[in-house]
């Protein structure tokens, strides 16, 4: 009787009142839920356009994701060879050309070995990913306008996405970041 009356007690005890704060309780299940929405939003094989699907477009923001590191490159006048090189000194598996585009869709470049046709085909001798996302074109009123388009947040998005996972790198046209397009891109 002394045991059965211990274990009332105790089991009376464990059901008092409980001394979590339910509105705690509901924030924290909804913090964990938003986690899994977004973890389930970002499944993705990496081919065609991650926020293609409804879901993902309304699960999906630059700032609720988390931090990568995404590197800014530009060619500039380089040779092709320090080009490459300097993407195998960083190990670049992803490499998105975000380099603005005329009204015609067509990107000017001065050297034509980095033209995008060139890159798509060094890019897939070396075994990287290539993928061509312009942010700027004309038709887009320049790359500030189309950066806070939905195309534009799409794009950094699917680069961020990218980054988590491997050593991305987005291209623009000129050595210096400073001096290029993709400033806008790398705030």
């Amino acid at each position: 009787d002394a045991e059965l009356a211990a274990l009332v007690t105790q089991l009376d005890e464990l059901e008092g009142p409980s001394l979590a704060d339910p509105a705690l309780l509901a924030a924290q299940f909804k913090e964990y839920d938003d986690m899994l929405t977004r973890d389930d939003a970002e499944q993705w094989n990496g081919n065609g356009d991650l926020m293609h699907s409804p879901f993902s477009r309304e699960h999906l923001d630059l700032e609720n994701m988390e931090p990568a590191t995404i590197y800014s490159v530009g060619p500039g006048d380089m040779l092709e060879k320090d080009f490459w090189e300097m993407l195998q000194c960083h190990s670049i598996r992803v490499l998105y050309d975000i380099r603005p585009t005329d009204y015609r869709g067509e990107l000017f470049s001065r050297h034509q070995r980095f033209s995008t046709t060139a890159l798509r085909a060094q890019c897939r001798a070396r075994g990287i990913f290539f993928k061509s996302m312009p942010i700027g074109r004309e038709s887009a009123y320049g790359t500030l306008a189309h950066i806070k388009s939905d195309e534009g947040r799409h794009t950094l998005i699917e680069l961020a996405w990218q980054g988590k996972r491997k050593r991305t790198a987005f291209l623009g046209s000129q050595e210096l970041w400073t001096e290029d397009s993709r400033q806008a891109a790398a705030e």
